[in-house]
């Protein structure tokens, strides 16, 4: 093989060796690249929050206010005043409902403070003969108005709270069925633990640990 030839296998070798290098430094740098990327970008790819979702708004209000608010004094006070029934236990079914934020629409369109459905308003306004408009639920003070009245009707129709909140968050009828199951009541009582919707049985358990609290808190403030 004559020298000239060598010389161009060798410069085509050559060629090859750095063809390869470069290409596998910038492998390299566009691996690195995307991992950093990908780590200072962590956590950006969840869903972000709607709406209807007031889990991240929950947890804003509660650094905001802390946990056993009075927002809405006024309004609350007038309701107790008017139906009977304690401010803490108001106060309590917001905490639980809303966290206090007026705007507030569950993923099943519940609205406002204290999350009535649009439909089940349009039901109390018929029966109290009162215009119904659906926003109307946004604004507090109708909200609270209507909905410590719709409670007070649930609570009158069982006489008992318990049966009274799982109502106002399963619906009366559903609660009358359960209270004829022995699986989930006893002696024409509810059964907290067994109340077979979980959602129901958590509701229940966290507007009695709020009432609590907020009965304890204004105890100790007198």
């Amino acid at each position: 093989m004559s020298k000239s030839v060598n010389k161009k296998i060798k410069a085509v070798n050559i060629a090859d060796i750095v063809v390869s290098c470069i290409v596998v430094a910038f492998l390299f740098v566009f691996a690195f690249s995307a991992m950093v990327t990908h780590y200072l970008s962590d956590g950006d790819d969840a869903p972000t929050p709607t709406q209807s979702d007031p889990a991240p708004t929950e947890e804003k209000i509660t650094q905001s206010y802390g946990e056993y608010p009075r927002l809405y004094a006024a309004e609350v006070k007038a309701a107790s005043e008017k139906y009977g029934i304690e401010e803490e236990r108001i106060y309590a079914v917001i905490r639980v409902e809303s966290n206090f934020k007026a705007d507030c629409v569950s993923r099943v369109g519940a609205r406002g403070l204290m999350q009535m459905l649009p439909s089940t308003y349009k039901g109390v306004c018929e029966r109290l003969g009162r215009q119904y408009n659906a926003d109307d639920l946004f604004d507090p003070a109708i909200n609270i108005d209507i909905c410590t009245y719709y409670l007070k009707y649930v609570y009158d129709m069982f006489d008992d709270w318990d049966h009274a909140h799982a109502a106002y968050n399963a619906g009366h009828y559903r609660v009358k069925t359960w209270l004829k199951d022995e699986r989930y009541s006893k002696d024409g009582k509810l059964i907290v633990e067994k109340i077979p919707y979980k959602e129901t049985k958590n509701y229940v358990n966290k507007v009695n640990y709020y009432y609590n609290e907020y009965k304890l808190e204004k105890a100790n403030n007198k």
